[in-house]
């Protein structure tokens, strides 16, 4: 069985994942990864302590303790030629215009749930609350509406699914993975360095008049022992 390596994943490029000497964030630094450092190995040695998991790593000259969630599966042969990757994206779009919950959750990572980033303020769903996502009566706020109006607010399903319906299924929807398909905007489009150590897809409705009224949500896709998941979902729309 070949060796599994891992990459940085959610450091940001000006900061560095520290190796702990023990599975305690208090604990003394004796490493330190920059992103987007790749091949990092493990042990096998793991440890959930305080909600966290810490997943114990080999570097030159010794080895120490990192939060797992930092940490992501390079899989050799993955990304956009994988078969099983691409049933993953086929699966979630029927997951999503079904409003199936369950469906969701089979191919969201079990290990960080799912983050969704609509209107700029990102909602974290942990892996056990992705089934009731589209069920729930919680009340989601997401922060002030245009030009400073008031809060945008509702459950996940009335403000969230139906712009994921739009661009996995509305009419001239595209989808196309390993690239960031959007329209003309004021605002600076998203690039591909943004996604560092995960496989992107795109959902893309243009505006049928070649206008600015165009929607995009972008997902990443990470591999968790060996299967491709679902990890966190972004939004980009036309700016004013």
């Amino acid at each position: 069985m070949t060796e599994r390596k891992y990459a940085i994943v959610g450091v940001a490029a000006n900061d560095v994942l520290n190796v702990r000497e023990k599975p305690d964030a208090s604990s003394k630094k004796v490493y330190s990864y920059a992103p987007p450092s790749k091949g990092i190995r493990l042990t096998g040695e793991h440890l959930e302590k305080g909600g966290t998991p810490w997943v114990e790593v080999l570097f030159d000259g010794g080895k120490g303790w990192v939060n797992r969630l930092y940490l992501t599966e390079q899989h050799p042969g993955g990304g956009c030629n994988d078969s099983a990757l691409t049933a993953v994206i086929r699966a979630f779009m029927r997951a999503v215009v079904a409003a199936d919950g369950a469906a969701l959750k089979a191919i969201v990572s079990p290990l960080r749930g799912l983050s969704v980033r609509p209107e700029g303020k990102v909602l974290k769903f942990s892996y056990e609350k992705v089934e009731t996502m589209f069920s729930s009566p919680t009340v989601l706020n997401l922060g002030p509406g245009d030009g400073g109006g008031p809060d945008i607010t509702g459950t996940f399903k009335e403000l969230v699914q139906p712009q994921l319906v739009k661009a996995v299924s509305g009419k001239g929807a595209q989808e196309v993975c390993g690239k960031l398909l959007t329209g003309n905007s004021t605002s600076l489009p998203p690039t591909l360095e943004q996604f560092p150590n995960v496989t992107p897809v795109s959902f893309h409705l243009p505006d049928p008049e070649g206008g600015n009224h165009w929607v995009t949500w972008i997902g990443s896709i990470e591999y968790v022992d060996g299967k491709p998941y679902f990890s966190a979902l972004d939004q980009y729309q036309w700016s004013i």
